[in-house]
């Protein structure tokens, strides 16, 4: 964004003009573009590092895990592209310094077909024509790898489970063992009615016998 609003405002002055023989720029203006170019490579170089990182956490297989390509094609070609663009930003301020526009225009276009190629191209042929047993193969050990993390993980959300179950089962048993004791030292009112009127049936009763 400062770079476009730079361009325009040089636009506006003589510093910088499209002729008919084609675009014309001082050289004051050619070396302040030339360091905003490279400036701009250097933060393009930054992000492949950092996407390199985001790719450990974020791959490119199914539901976002990090798989064989990943690890032996992606990882490598944003290394290699990183270091890549690192030389472009150089090319292009050496080459702008002194006015060699050409070698800056050619160089900014390899690293964009770079780029195109390390990110898209060679992801897509080595999953096309590598045979799929193959990537089974290849993917053996990433899948065991994130069956022993997620294991681990819930083995520790389990203990941490029980560690938290426990006071509140004894809890429970505490108040079930002392309501049964409640109720065998002091039975319910309608047993004791129950057990009183037994006990009068089994008396003889005065007056309606004699």
């Amino acid at each position: 964004g400062v770079s476009l609003v730079v361009v325009m405002l040089y636009s506006l002055t003589p510093g910088l003009r499209w002729e008919r023989a084609g675009l014309r720029m001082s050289a004051r203006v050619r070396k302040h573009l030339s360091v905003l170019a490279a400036l701009l490579l250097l933060i393009t170089m930054w992000s492949y590092r950092l996407e390199s990182y985001e790719l450990l956490i974020r791959g490119s297989g199914e539901g976002g895990v990090f798989s064989y390509v990943d690890h032996q094609w992606l990882l490598p070609g944003l290394v290699i592209l990183s270091i890549a663009t690192a030389a472009a930003a150089i090319t292009v301020l050496l080459s702008g310094w002194t006015g060699q526009l050409r070698t800056s225009f050619v160089a900014v276009t390899a690293i964009i077909l770079l780029s195109v190629a390390v990110q898209e191209i060679i992801p897509l042929l080595v999953r096309r024509f590598t045979p799929r047993e193959t990537l089974m193969v290849e993917e053996r050990p990433y899948v065991a790898t994130r069956a022993e993390y997620t294991r681990r993980a819930y083995a520790l959300s389990s203990a941490s489970n029980e560690a938290l179950q426990k006071p509140a089962m004894s809890a429970a048993l505490d108040s079930v063992v002392t309501s049964a004791a409640g109720q065998q030292r002091y039975p319910p009112a309608a047993e004791t009615v129950a057990v009183a009127a037994q006990e009068d049936d089994g008396k003889p009763q005065s007056g309606l016998g004699e």
